[in-house]
């Protein structure tokens, strides 16, 4: 709506309103960020971890905590930090630690009091960092097929760039310094590229090692080198001399990370932990192992004492016993969420999920969503013994498809999010997709004789879920999406396209239509007659499909987006794209033949997946877990609920109108919803919030006086309100 306010000699201020509808015909601004980011839950992938006596710090997707580990079985968290994005390694002396990330750069934290850690300074770098070295008071940071820089951090609170290294067709991955070299492992042939760095504005290569394979993580101690070499070796190097590094021995053995304690060298990899003897550089031989019990991709390690711990993104930090190095024993874990690649939302709660793409991440993280801008956990992680599929929810339960020896669906009762409890169990199905309406499930995937199916399910009684109708698929190919709409079925089939049944009589679903379109299925949306189809592959095309006719579907065009799409969402004129590592996407679809891109978030980790309900949306975002936004998009210089559609007439009143003083507004709301009343000028500038939060069901009032937020008063004018 518009409020009009003008100067009147004898009255003073008025203002006249008037409402905006989508027939106002307006030019779109150019394609901007447009999203504000209203709240953000950072748990998600461990990528590295770092450990001092008990004090050990873990990379928890956008988080970093400080656990106390002083019971082996029972680690305890003192503390967390919130970063812009993941960390991919960390360093830790005495009580500062040094993170390095690819949205944070470098990034310096005061750990003295572990329950409040808080940053000191930070600094951008000229590279994605893959590992970092500490040398005194300079940071080495190997930033792939950018090089390696030093950073110089005598003053914590400004680190400065003070040199920087490179070699051309190379790619650095690990870095370690002594005695004044920088010794880098280099991929693609590099082998050991040796720097002198004893004037660290100026490195200069002084020496090079060939190796067989790829060189990653490096260790140097009194002049031996410690490696990690691909694909299934431990090589070890005297490097007493700098120019002319030797090989000393190679012990095959499948490793991701070595760090090496008195004459013990430890060595983790995926599934595999090793303790070598290294008393005898040119004579290594092991002395123990475990094969962790199945457990898998683990990347980084540190030792402290008689303890291990090995990051894993897909579980968090094991601690392995050490105190017999013959028979390292598997005590703890710390758990972190893992990659967020799937969402349901409930009433003021979001479920948080691996999904199907991510194949070792189990369980489902459960969030209080009520305050947008403050989600927080509740109830710890359910489900941690399985590896969820799909998820979807209705009516206060979780539909939960999970996998690997249990494949079935687990009704959920989170009416008590605090407390859920599964119910109920349907299967058995291996269900790569779901779509809940009421008192319907629907579910598609494969049955126990490996056959693509849709089954319609009866939840009625979550207790008890009964197959109602199902229809054999007769397409090859895993369905990766499914949306229900106005009684048809909308499949997203791996390499084939939109597969289209009729669900009008759910207990006799039939296939009516199907497309091989440019798009390779990843998720799929409907808006009105038009499907749109997102790419999961590195295309990223989105395909647009007439659905006028499910019997005859046609893709119409096609609209690039550069990377893989793996989720898409539709609300009001908007598209929601989750476009991996391009972040969201927002287009308008008002014309589907001519999709425009009018916004973006680039967010920290990888769109996987996105949910736009009535007032915001909301990003599954890969290692670094859940964002809320909220769409900025601006038509004609007004502002729009982007993804909640147009204000209803009716929705909102104000009286008087003109008025002199303060306005009156009555909202009215035909059930409990979350509510955002603001104003803008015409220029599109937000000057006074008059609601944000979650209100009752039935009617109230608002009064503005005609101040800004920070109560200063507004001079005469035109004037835009938006409730959302």
């Amino acid at each position: 709506m518009i409020l009009r306010r003008t100067k009147l000699v004898t009255l003073g201020l008025t203002f006249t309103l008037v409402w905006l509808t989508t027939a106002i015909s307006a030019e779109l601004t150019p394609p901007d960020s447009n999203m504000t980011v209203v709240g953000r839950w950072t748990r998600g992938e461990c990528w590295t971890v770092a450990a001092r006596g008990e004090t050990v710090l873990v990379a928890n997707g956008a988080s970093l905590d400080v656990v106390d580990w002083t019971d082996p079985g029972q680690p305890v968290v003192l503390g967390s930090l919130q970063l812009s994005g993941p960390v991919a390694d960390i360093c830790l002396r005495e009580d500062l630690a040094y993170l390095v990330g690819a949205v944070d750069g470098l990034v310096v934290v005061d750990i003295r009091d572990p329950r409040l850690p808080r940053v000191l300074g930070n600094r951008s770098l000229p590279g994605l960092p893959y590992d970092l070295a500490l040398d005194s008071t300079l940071v080495y940071v190997a930033l792939g097929d950018s090089g390696f820089c030093v950073v110089d951090v005598s003053d914590p609170t400004a680190p400065e760039l003070v040199g920087k290294a490179a070699s051309p067709r190379l790619w650095f991955k690990g870095i370690a310094v002594e005695g004044g070299y920088a010794f880098v492992a280099a991929e693609y042939s590099g082998g050991l590229r040796v720097f002198d760095v004893r004037d660290p504005t100026r490195p200069v290569v002084a020496g090079s090692l060939s190796v067989e394979g790829n060189l990653r993580r490096l260790v140097v101690k009194d002049s031996v080198l410690y490696g990690v070499e691909d694909p299934n070796a431990l090589i070890i190097a005297d490097v007493a001399n700098p120019q002319s590094p030797a090989l000393l021995s190679r012990l095959a053995r499948h490793g991701k990370d070595v760090t090496v304690l008195g004459n013990l060298a430890s060595l983790a990899g995926d599934d595999e932990f090793h303790i070598i003897d290294v008393s005898d550089p040119a004579a290594p031989h092991e002395v123990g192992s475990s094969d962790l019990q199945g457990r898998r991709r683990v990347r980084r390690l540190a030792v402290t004492g008689a303890q291990a711990y090995l990051s894993d993104p897909t579980a968090g930090v094991w601690a392995l016993d050490l105190t017999d190095p013959s028979q390292p024993e598997l005590v703890a874990l710390y758990g972190t969420p893992g990659r967020s690649e799937k969402i349901a939302l409930g009433d003021g709660v979001a479920f948080v999920a691996g999904g199907s793409r991510a194949s070792s991440v189990r369980g489902i993280s459960v969030l209080d969503v009520r305050d947008p801008a403050a989600p927080k956990e509740v109830g710890g992680r359910i489900l941690s013994d399985y590896l969820v599929l799909d998820l979807a929810w209705a009516n206060g339960f979780l539909y939960v498809s999970v996998g690997e020896q249990v494949d079935s669906i687990l009704c959920v009762d989170v009416r008590t999010p605090e407390a859920p409890a599964v119910v109920g169990r349907f299967g058995p199905i291996r269900a790569t997709a779901l779509a809940a309406q009421d008192s319907l499930l629907f579910a598609a995937g494969t049955d126990e004789f490996h056959r693509e199916v849709l089954y319609a399910i009866d939840v009625r009684d979550p207790s008890d879920p009964v197959k109602i109708g199902g229809r054999l698929l007769k397409i090859p190919g895993n369905v990766w999406d499914l949306v229900v709409d106005r009684g048809f079925a909308y499949l997203a089939r791996e390499g084939q396209g939109l597969q289209i049944l009729d669900v009008r009589d759910p207990t006799s679903p039939q296939r009516v239509g199907h497309v091989v379109c440019s798009a390779l299925a990843g998720g799929v949306a409907v808006r009105g007659t038009y499907a749109f189809v997102a790419d999961r592959y590195p295309t990223g095309l989105l395909s647009v499909i007439d659905v006028s006719d499910p019997a005859n579907p046609v893709e119409k065009t096609t609209y690039g987006l550069g990377k893989a799409c793996y989720g898409v969402a539709t609300r009001g004129p908007f598209l929601f794209v989750a476009a991996s590592s391009r972040g969201l996407r927002v287009l308008v679809v008002r014309d589907p033949l001519h999709p425009v891109e009018v916004g973006y978030c680039d967010t920290p980790g990888l769109a996987m997946s996105v949910v736009a309900d009535s007032a915001l949306i909301y990003v599954a975002d890969g290692p670094t877990g859940l964002l809320i936004l909220r769409n900025e998009v601006v038509l004609s210089g007004v502002a729009v609920a982007g993804g909640r559609g147009e204000v209803e007439e009716g929705r909102l009143s104000v009286y008087p109108n003109p008025f002199n003083g303060t306005a009156r507004f009555v909202i009215r709301l035909a059930q409990a919803s979350f509510v955002e009343l603001e104003v803008y000028d015409l220029r599109g500038r937000k000057v006074r919030r008059l609601v944000l939060g979650r209100q009752r069901e039935g009617s109230y009032a608002v009064r503005w006086d005609g101040t800004d937020d920070a109560g200063r008063p507004l001079p005469s004018g035109v004037y835009l309100v938006r409730l959302q």
